[in-house]
Parts: structure tokens; C-alpha cells; sequence
């Protein structure tokens, strides 16, 4: 949508090809990028893995004097501080995750009300293509009633949240969404190829200053441009799209 608190980053995104990548905490959902953790393993795994993760809590001791510590452990504070590790090793990655969410259906109802401040806002069409590094990591969200289970024993914390990142609710199927993710390190924004950007669809509720603002940023894009307008049926529960022609003088 078009804020005029994020009108600068709006205008970037047709005059300098950029997208803003959202950090997994800043997420609506709460049970989005969930997991559960498969703990069943021999002792001998979940001890060792408790001696790693000591390593950086408490740097100034040797391996042999974190296994010691880790035998003093009754089996409840094992269980206790294992959780906590785990707990702490997944936010460390987490933390480290940026999103850009996509979707196959732009003419989907809720989608429009939720993500486009009630039908004003606009939408992107972008073009598809793998072999450009901005959409290599792109994924399909897969739709669960439970959370997925990952092994952090035997697999890395990428492979961990891949896997929760890319799986969300049912209640959210009729998204059909895609996400691109990036591992980021607290960097937010990400350029992508001009060519990319193929067209832009206006909210049936858009403003005419709005429309003229999207308009008068694309004229000097190389890429040629389509517009569509978005429509309220007035008969069914449904938008249609509708092509419309492009500014005067836009590229």
C-alpha cells in the first residue's frame, strides 16, 4: 500500500528496484515459522550438543571442564537446560532470516482487505525466473495442522528453519503464497533486476493521486510496464483485473 510514513520506500521499489525484506519477529502471525523439536536420541547426542552450546555461554572453560559440568546434571536440569538451548539457538538463527512474501492469486478478496490497507493499496506482478539470484531461494508454502517436527541433532539451524518457514497453517491455504528468503544478517533491503518488475495492479479502492505517483515512478523504467486496474464485481463476492493503458510518455 501507499503510506505517506513509507512513501520513500514505496517510490524506491520502481525508481531504484527495491524490495523490502521482512524480519521473521515482525511477522502478524504468531504461529507462523513455528516448530516442534524431535528430542528422541541417544544421551550421549543430547549430552554433547549441551557441551557445544555451553561453548558460548561460557567461553572461558575447556571442553573437558564443560563435560564435567554437564555431568553434574540431574536428569530434569538436563531436560531444562536442553530446552533453553535449544530455545536460544533457534532465535539466533531466526534472527538471521528476511522475507519477501509472494503469492500465485492476485485477485484473491482477503488478501486485498489484509495486506493492501482495505482494497487502496497496489500489488506487483513480477516476472518468474529462477535463474536470477533474487528468486534462487524461493520456496512454496506447504499448508499443515500441526506444526513440523525438525531434528535439530541432525541437521543444521538453516535446514531447521527452511523447513519452518516454508510451512504455515491451513487456515491460510487460500494464500497460495511463495516466499523468497534470504539469509540476511539485519539487512532488510535487496535490489532486484529492473526486468523483473513487469506490472502493477491498482486496488479497486485506490486513490487517483496514488495511481498518478505509480505512474510518473515507472515512466523511466527500461522495462516496459502493464497496469491493471482492480474491480469490484457487482454481482459476486470477486475482483476482476482489468488492463489498462499506460501513462503518456512512460517507457
Amino acid at each position: 500500500m501507499i503510506d505517506d510514513q513509507y512513501l520513500y520506500r514505496t517510490k524506491r521499489i520502481f525508481t531504484n528496484n527495491e524490495a523490502y525484506f521482512t524480519p521473521l519477529a515482525a511477522f502478524n502471525d504468531p504461529f507462523d515459522c513455528q516448530f516442534r523439536h524431535h528430542l528422541k536420541v541417544s544421551k550421549k547426542t543430547r549430552v554433547n550438543f549441551l557441551i557445544d552450546a555451553l561453548k558460548d555461554a561460557q567461553p572461558e572453560l575447556n571442553r573437558e571442564q564443560r563435560r564435567n559440568l554437564v555431568a553434574q546434571y540431574s536428569p530434569e536440569e538436563m531436560d531444562e537446560r536442553l530446552d533453553n538451548a535449544l530455545i536460544g539457538a533457534s532465535k539466533g538463527t531466526a534472527e538471521q532470516f528476511r522475507i519477501y512474501c509472494l503469492t500465485s492469486v492476485p485477485d484473491d478478496i482477503l488478501m486485498w482487505s489484509h495486506y493492501a490497507n482495505s482494497h487502496r493499496g497496489f500489488c506487483l506482478k513480477f516476472r518468474h525466473d529462477t535463474e536470477t539470484a533474487f528468486f534462487r531461494d524461493t520456496a512454496e508454502i506447504q499448508y499443515e495442522a500441526s506444526y513440523p517436527v525438525v531434528n535439530v541433532f541432525e541437521s543444521d539451524r538453516t535446514e531447521q528453519y527452511w523447513k519452518a518457514i516454508t510451512t504455515k497453517s491451513k487456515h491460510w491455504e487460500y494464500e497460495k503464497e511463495w516466499r523468497i528468503i534470504k539469509m540476511s544478517h539485519h539487512a532488510n533491503i535487496k535490489r532486484f533486476p529492473g526486468n523483473l518488475l513487469v506490472g502493477v495492479i491498482f486496488g479497486c479502492k485506490m486513490s487517483e493521486d496514488h495511481k498518478t505517483l505509480i505512474r510518473e515512478w515507472c515512466a523511466g523504467r527500461k522495462t516496459p510496464m502493464q497496469f491493471f486496474q482492480a474491480r469490484q464485481s457487482e454481482t459476486k463476492y470477486e475482483i476482476t483485473l482489468h488492463e489498462i493503458e499506460p501513462a503518456a510518455g512512460s517507457a
